[in-house]
């Protein structure tokens, strides 16, 4: 679970890269900050969703998926764009559904 966590806030950090953009010298300072803040809402849904899941990894995995359908759809057929968002968020709902395996259980045996 903590690499799914750990991948979620790493996108999440990814996300928040992006706000840089709306950073334009020209502009006065509040409708930069403004703008800034718009721009980090995707970063804190993602770190909303880390912290909702991190007693219930379905909520993360539903979440995430949900997220990465939603932009996929969001954007006009721009298939570099759904990959570098949606494939992010795709991957991270998965992890956080991928089955978790408990410590010395054994479910097959290979011996005679």
């Amino acid at each position: 679970m903590w690499i799914a966590r750990a991948l979620a806030i790493g996108v999440s950090l990814f996300l928040a890269i992006f706000a840089l953009d709306a950073w334009d010298p020209g502009r006065r300072l509040g409708e930069r900050l403004a703008e800034v803040a718009i721009h980090l809402i995707p970063s804190a849904l993602v770190l909303t969703i880390v912290a909702a899941a991190w007693r219930r990894p379905w909520i993360g995995g539903a979440s995430f998926l949900g997220l990465a359908v939603a932009y996929a759809v969001s954007v006009d057929f721009r298939p570099d764009w759904i990959l570098a968002i949606s494939g992010p968020l795709l991957i991270v709902g998965l992890l956080y559904l991928w089955p978790r395996r408990k410590k010395g259980t054994v479910t097959f045996s290979l011996s005679c």
